[in-house]
This record gives C-alpha cells, structure tokens and sequence, in this order.
C-alpha cells in the first residue's frame, strides 16, 4: 500500500525520517549480559544502495548492456532500489508509468519523493514467483510493460523477505540473433 505521507513510518523496513526522503535503516540491540541497554542504528542512504545495485550506473561496463539492470522490491512489492529506467530519464519514466497505468497518486508521490522507491508496485511475473520464495528465469513483461528476459531469486535476511530481479529488454538479448538469422538469409538468397 502507499505511504502515509503525514506519518514517519512508510513500512517495516524503509522510513521518511527527514525532508521527506526515503532512507533505510539498520539496526540491532545492545546487551551486557541479560541486560538490555540500548540500541544501534544506523541510517543508510538510499543512493547507496541504488549505487550498489547498479554498480554506480556504469551498467554497460559491467556487462549489463543498453537496457540490462537489477533491482530489489521488498514483501509489499514495491522497488526497494531505484529502477535503471528512472535513474537514467525520470521523465520518461514518469511518462511511462502514466500510460501503463500507474495512479495519479502514485505518479505525484513518485514526482514529490523524487523516486518510485516505496511507492510504484511491480507485479510482473517475476515479482510474483521472487516474493513466493521462488528462483527462476522467465520472460514476461516487466513494470514498464517491455519485454524482458529475467532471473530472479528471493533474498532473505533478518525478518525481511526482499527480491532480486535481474532484467534485460528482449530486443538487445536478441538482436544478435536477429542480424544472424538476416545475414545467413541474405547469404542463403545470393547463393
């Protein structure tokens, strides 16, 4: 569900503490002996993560080509990292999300939050099978309604049950079978 933006508290695992942002936090208790006497927590910058999850959006040098990414979405099934696609153009992005369908709601709290982390859910195939604790490659459709080879895999850790996605747009993973398939048909004719 969407936030309650008058409240500090979006979800168990992700708040808005300051400015609005969204921004993680881990954070564990302290003991001396049986004794509780505090705890330890520490507030993880969002951008981080989105740098961890696109090797700090240098895709194409890791091999993750034109339209490849990998993005976390969490138990409520909404993007815990920030899609490739909205990093790169928010506009488009926007512009995207609005005719695939995506509430005004949604695309004003996108536009005010500066990010569809927390708040665009995304319930393609993939999403789906990850947070039913499943692995696997498919192809299907993804949130911005593209074709897309994917691997995914549940991630666990704590009491959080998060998904990794791993995509690519089915055009780049097959055009280098296409021009194949063009250049042995061409040669096939003139022969």
């Amino acid at each position: 569900s969407l936030c309650d933006w008058s409240s500090d508290v979006c979800s168990s695992d992700l708040y808005k503490p300051s400015f609005g942002m969204t921004t993680m936090f881990v954070g564990t208790t302290i003991f001396s002996g049986d004794k509780l006497v505090g705890a330890l927590i520490f507030q993880i910058d969002n951008n981080r993560v989105d740098n961890l999850m696109t090797s700090s959006r240098h895709w194409a040098e890791v091999g993750m080509g034109e339209s490849g990414e990998t993005y976390l979405i969490a138990r409520d099934a909404t993007f815990r990292s920030s899609p490739r696609s909205f990093l790169e153009n928010p506009a488009a992005y926007i512009k995207a999300a609005q005719a695939n369908g995506l509430s005004q709601e949604r695309i004003n709290a996108i536009k005010l939050a500066g990010t569809p982390v927390l708040i665009q859910p995304v319930k393609t195939v993939g999403a789906v099978n990850v947070l039913a604790g499943k692995t696997g490659r498919a192809s299907f459709r993804d949130y911005r309604n593209i074709p897309v080879v994917s691997s995914y895999q549940p991630i666990r850790f704590g009491s959080f049950d998060w998904g990794l996605l791993s995509e690519i747009d089915q055009s780049e993973l097959f055009s280098g079978i296409t021009r194949l398939a063009r250049s042995l048909l061409v040669l096939a004719a003139l022969l």
